[in-house]
């Protein structure tokens, strides 16, 4: 008997070790908003990364997104399919609002000195004018860090003029080294 107390309380200290020691996850921006100067909202809703896309929306797009890869595929049942030729990051926001009258905004991916990419994106757009889902799948983005930072602009009247509405620290899909 006194052996299985002592086991119970050992494997207790462990778990307790591994809690507080185990290196934690960076903050992701999921369900944060940018409102724009008209008070059009952008929210982060999801990212996806793959060369295909699938956006489910809602709590079960949260429950999915939990899941394991393997599995997360048999779930899918979403409302939108994004396709890309290649692997991709795709960043899923719900924009509530006409939006800016100047035109789309500029997102702009950085690492973690600040330098950013921008362009070279692909969009879909999903429901009505007003109200609706916006998928922006980037090829090329901040691979060697485990977070990278989504920074949105809303643009002015000429190319410098543009806004920082916000910014989201997005969870890097494939952090790893890669060449220079």
């Amino acid at each position: 008997m006194k052996r299985w107390v002592i086991a119970v309380v050992a494997l207790l200290l462990v778990a307790a070790g591994v809690v507080i020691f185990w290196p934690k996850e960076p903050k992701e921006s999921i369900g944060h908003s940018v409102t724009f100067s008209d008070g059009t909202t952008m929210t982060l809703n999801d990212v996806t990364y793959d060369t295909e896309h699938h956006y489910l929306g809602g709590w079960k797009a949260r429950m999915v997104s939990r899941l394991p890869a393997k599995w997360r595929k048999k779930f899918r049942v979403g409302q939108g399919t994004f396709n890309m030729g290649q692997p991709s990051i795709v960043f899923w926001f719900a924009r509530r609002g006409n939006g800016p009258t100047t035109g789309d905004p500029q997102l702009v991916l950085c690492d973690g000195s600040g330098y950013g990419v921008s362009g070279g994106y692909s969009m879909m757009r999903m429901g009505m004018p007003g109200n609706w889902v916006e998928g922006w799948a980037f090829s090329y983005f901040p691979r060697r860090e485990r977070t990278f930072t989504l920074r949105i602009y809303e643009p002015g009247k000429r190319y410098p003029d543009a806004k920082l509405l916000g910014e989201f620290t997005v969870r890097n899909p494939k952090p790893g080294k890669y060449p220079a």
